[in-house]
């Protein structure tokens, strides 16, 4: 009997032992996720916007788990595919709300279905931090009262984009799709020329997937614009820039960061050569957290893969943010999460986020983290200041 259970005494030390070895991180996988939202556009022609999100969020969460998960819990998004509609958009945010029990949402891709399914999130009190759809309106809208942005809003990339114009031309013409975010961008483009004090003379537009936009352009050419400024994806943007070669029609080009995605090289081919966009990629600088990021994207997709640089990147920092206010917070209630977003710090790629959502503030970025890209040999590359 005593050699029995000096045995099982060693057999309970062994098993100890081993408990005590396994990382943190295998402990935490051990226990139920905590439960993410993100309702993105995954199919039709600008699947690329939702899916450079996935894959921004998808890698901080890899990190984020790697170290242990969040509270002693590994993370899990739950993806929803709207299409693009803004009906399917609602169904999925009520069924991650109400059948899947999420604790946040993240991510949204599209100006249009946010600002459908937004007052159902706001009704629910849940968390959520927005890094694409970038209507100026949405975090303006008393029942989107949760909604958080780290993606550069409209408000403050067409005053930008306005001022980069009005350097060389006084002649501007806009161009901007009927979505709900192209004539969002084109109401901020409209305030930034008349505070410049400028009236456009050409204000044209197209419904997205127009197949030709020559009646817009000769109506531009007409005007005697000495620039157009674009508000659309990268797919339109390509028709319109191989429209104008077409008509032998070239003028200066310079788009919001819609354009900032490889479809619009690879639809326009040399016809996008020489365009101005809006960027917020950091993959120009050097720092530990960008480097890590880059090592991380290259080793899971390829850099040379990647479709929607400046998506990726704010939506892993979107992520992170929700993260590091989930761990501030020391919980995943829902309260406890909307307080903890507002005085969150975190180290994030696009910059380093310092409170950015304290005294009521819902962008996280500001003027200064925007930048210019132009495309050069086929590939993007920043403008000098």
């Amino acid at each position: 009997m005593k050699a029995s259970f000096q045995r099982r005494a060693l057999l309970s030390a062994a098993a100890a032992m081993s408990l005590a070895a396994i990382a943190p991180a295998a402990l935490a996988q051990a226990k139920d996720p905590i439960l993410i939202g993100a309702s993105l556009q995954l199919s039709g022609p600008v699947a690329y916007v939702g899916e450079a999100a996935r894959q921004g969020i998808d890698l901080q969460v890899d990190r984020i788990n790697a170290a242990g998960g969040l509270l002693g819990r590994p993370v899990k998004v739950l993806y929803r595919d709207h299409e693009n509609v803004p009906d399917k958009a609602v169904t999925n945010v009520r069924e991650l709300i109400e059948k899947d029990g999420v604790v946040a949402l993240v991510g949204e891709s599209s100006s249009g279905t946010v600002l459908a399914a937004g007052p159902i999130i706001g009704a629910a009190d849940l968390p959520w931090v927005i890094s694409v759809a970038t209507n100026t309106s949405i975090t303006q809208r008393p029942e989107n009262k949760t909604a958080l942005r780290v993606s550069p809003y409209d408000g403050l990339q067409a005053p930008y984009v306005i001022k980069a114009a009005t350097k060389r031309y006084q002649k501007i013409a806009l161009l901007t799709d009927t979505s709900g975010y192209g004539q969002g961008g084109r109401n901020d483009l409209l305030a930034a020329l008349k505070a410049a004090g400028i009236t456009p003379v050409a204000d044209e537009t197209y419904k997205v997937g127009e197949p030709n936009m020559t009646a817009q352009l000769s109506r531009i050419r007409d005007s005697g614009a000495q620039t157009i400024v674009l508000w659309s994806l990268g797919p339109d943007a390509a028709q319109i820039r191989r429209n104008m070669r077409t008509m032998n029609f070239e003028l200066p080009t310079i788009g919001g960061w819609g354009l900032e995605n490889t479809s619009f090289i690879k639809l326009a081919g040399k016809y996008s050569e020489g365009t101005w966009i809006v960027s917020v990629d950091p993959l120009a600088r050097n720092t530990p957290a960008v480097n890590a990021y880059r090592e991380a994207y290259d080793k899971k997709y390829g850099l040379a893969k990647m479709e929607y640089p400046s998506a990726v990147a704010l939506s892993y920092d979107a992520m992170g943010l929700l993260a590091a206010a989930i761990q501030k917070a020391g919980s995943t209630d829902k309260a406890k999460v909307n307080e903890a977003l507002k005085s969150v710090d975190y180290d994030g790629v696009i910059k380093s986020y310092k409170s950015p959502w304290a005294n009521g503030q819902r962008e996280a970025l500001t003027i200064d983290d925007l930048h210019l890209v132009t495309v050069k040999d086929g590939k993007f590359a920043v403008l000098p200041d």
